[in-house]
């Protein structure tokens, strides 16, 4: 008996050899490609991530997989851009495969200013380069490890942002105190600096580090985020640098090792989402930067709880329409 052969059908998605052909790429990434091919090529809809995610009955763990071989083989790339002061992302399905980083970040202008394999090599040195050291002398005229103060210090202790001009911050207590991270500091002339304890303050990331790390350099940040960045990076600086063991986060204690680690895994995306969540609670808020540190903590796991939600509320809720038709995966 000849051969099966399928039947020809009609309606169906146009895709390149490129990828059924490469050996390296597994059947689960191809199945994924050839989805997101034939569903983006649907008019009069925008097909996020999450809802591809849905469709993946294996799991999301089997996605995640699929998702990471396309973009690691060249197959997809990510485009991170900025627009109007926030940070929105698209996806670029190639019809062969591109070398070199798959996911690209672009600003205002549209000029790619950094990619994933150059933000990978940075997030290995979780330390400033000795280049970045020798902008600032390694010991304050006082001479402790001072090269670089607080963020919004005005160089007398007092916190430039939100400062009321007694050693305080205007949002409650001293910015430490704010965090629990270490008792109350008294100001004397053995402790100029009431914002940093000598003993349990060693600057380990300095505010360099963290505009580049977290993409919050002030020509990424718009004028209506100016003040919520500032508290952002001022909260990122104290508790990154606390040599404290533990830091009381949500009203429990947490090792300050998984606090940091949690915080250094954030993105500019993530950033966002938490200064979002913050300017909701804002005017019930009387201890700000210890919301904001709670936001931050949060900003990952929730961010992707709530588009999730979006998602399936989308696809079961007001997106769909009578009779099953139109929205969603039925579309």
């Amino acid at each position: 008996m000849a051969e099966g052969f399928f039947r020809s059908k009609k309606g169906f998605t146009v895709v390149q050899n490129e990828i059924t052909k490469d050996a390296n790429i597994s059947l689960k990434a191809k199945g994924l490609y050839l989805v997101i091919q034939a569903y983006i090529s649907m008019p009069d809809r925008k097909w996020t991530k999450e809802d591809f995610m849905r469709l993946a009955k294996e799991g999301k763990k089997a996605f995640d997989s699929a998702w990471k071989e396309l973009k690691e083989s060249g197959y997809l790339k990510v485009h991170i851009m900025s627009d109007n002061g926030r940070w929105r992302t698209e996806y670029e399905l190639l019809d062969e495969p591109e070398e070199g980083p798959h996911t690209l970040y672009h600003n205002a202008d549209g000029k790619v200013t950094s990619d994933n394999l150059q933000r990978a090599e940075k997030k290995k040195n979780n330390l400033v380069s000795e280049e970045e050291k020798d902008h600032y002398p390694q010991n304050g005229t006082n001479g402790i490890k001072d090269h670089y103060p607080p963020f919004g210090s005005n160089g007398n202790g007092s916190n430039g942002y939100g400062s009321n001009g007694n050693h305080t911050n205007a949002n409650g207590g001293n910015n430490n105190k704010d965090y629990n991270i270490k008792p109350d500091i008294k100001t004397d002339l053995s402790n100029p600096h009431p914002n940093q304890d000598v003993d349990t303050m060693e600057e380990k990331y300095s505010m360099e580090f963290i505009e580049q790390h977290y993409e919050m350099k002030p020509k990424y940040v718009s004028a209506s985020q100016e003040k919520s960045i500032n508290t952002v990076k001022d909260v990122l600086y104290d508790v990154l640098n606390t040599q404290k063991p533990v830091l009381r986060v949500m009203g429990e204690d947490k090792p300050a090792s998984v606090v940091k680690s949690r915080l250094l895994k954030l993105d500019r995306m993530d950033i966002d989402y938490a200064i979002e969540q913050y300017q909701k609670q804002v005017t019930k808020v009387h201890n700000h930067k210890a919301y904001m540190l709670t936001v931050l903590y949060q900003a990952k796991s929730q961010g992707e709880l709530d588009i999730s939600n979006r998602v399936m509320y989308d696809f079961y809720g007001a997106g769909r329409k009578v009779n099953g038709t139109g929205g969603g995966a039925d579309g």
